[in-house]
């Protein structure tokens, strides 16, 4: 049998493992339910500037999960499971080089439960996204972490206004470091949005290059700007700006973004950014752009289409350059995704 029968095989095998995983959950009595699930077939193609080498991958992602609440809407909760769980960053079984993981495991992604206090305040515990509201260079998108976290929320004069404190065992999910605090104070009126972030990383060792200090203590800013527009979905303008206080060298970096609105079933966004190598921790920074860290210049277009109700297309290119420390790594990269969802 040939590699290419051995990969397809495993993947059934492991569509039909996440689905019996998926049916054996009850649904709770009393409350609501809401089942869901995604695949994701991504083509990667990354060409290095000046390496000479180009690589290329198809990684598939499967999902499943629920989630629901009680009558009272006091009680929340979600479980997912997911391909390759473990995996720090992206959620994939691969075909091809790159660094997605290469057995095809299933395992917990998301298992959380939440408590809301009304009206204002609300905890959540279990794993899950981090609770923040950040950039794809702080946080990617894929990342899952245990956590607990205490949200309250309130409106002071027209404001909305929102605080938001969490504790992050990393030892799973980063085992370079050992745990993280963090607290976002976050304000809106109309269509200005911002937040205040601080995020302590102690213990921390982080890759490609470990740090001259055993913790990170990332200060993080942002402003997003939405411009109401005849379509569903407005335009929207932000501005991001982190720095690590305890490095004292190549510690900053912020990133420019413009989401523009749907024309039909299409959508176009852009970001520019640069990140210093110890500006944020890179084991959980966007894994798609260079080296997450220690980057010069980065600018990437995005282009979604949905093809129907349940299946979308998107296209991707970017081009990042490094810094000097390892000018090999500039590339360009082109990325198309099928993603249907259930």
């Amino acid at each position: 049998m040939t590699i290419g029968r051995l990969r397809a095989t495993g993947l059934l095998v492991l569509c039909g493992r996440l689905l019996v995983a998926g049916a054996a959950l009850a649904e709770p009595a009393g409350s609501s339910w809401r089942w869901s699930g995604d695949l994701r077939v991504r083509y990667l193609v990354s060409a290095y500037i000046h390496g000479a080498k180009t690589v290329q991958t198809m990684p598939i992602r499967v999902r499943l999960g629920g989630s629901g609440q009680s009558t009272d809407g006091r009680w929340a909760w979600g479980v997912q499971v997911a391909t390759n769980p473990n995996f720090v960053w992206a959620r994939e079984v691969g075909a091809g080089g790159g660094n997605m993981g290469a057995r095809a495991d299933v395992g917990i992604d998301h298992a959380w439960l939440s408590y809301r206090a009304k009206p204002h305040w609300q905890v959540t515990a279990g794993k899950a996204e981090p609770p923040f509201w950040v950039t794809e260079a702080i946080i990617d998108p894929d990342i899952t972490a245990e956590h607990l976290s205490a949200t309250y929320t309130t409106n002071l004069g027209g404001w909305r206004v929102s605080n938001v404190g969490s504790y992050l065992p990393l030892n799973a999910n980063a085992p370079l470091a050992s745990f993280a605090v963090g607290d976002q104070l976050r304000a809106g009126r109309g269509q200005l949005d911002g937040a205040l972030a601080w995020y302590q990383f102690l213990g921390t060792h982080q890759a490609p290059t470990p740090l001259p200090m055993d913790h990170l203590s990332v200060l993080h800013g942002r402003a997003v700007w939405t411009v109401p527009t005849r379509t569903r979905i407005p335009v929207q303008f932000g501005v991001d700006g982190f720095y690590n206080l305890s490095a004292r060298t190549r510690a900053a970096g912020w990133e420019l973004r413009a989401d523009l609105p749907r024309v039909g079933r299409s959508r176009f966004s852009y970001c520019w950014r640069q990140v210093g190598l110890n500006a944020t921790y890179a084991n959980w920074a966007d894994n798609e752009v260079g080296d997450r860290t220690g980057i010069r210049s980065a600018m990437r277009a995005e282009w979604y289409y949905r093809l129907c109700q349940n299946l979308t297309f998107r296209i991707g290119a970017c081009h990042f350059e490094p810094t000097t420390g390892n000018p090999k790594s500039a590339a360009h990269r082109l990325k198309m995704d099928f993603t249907a969802r259930f």
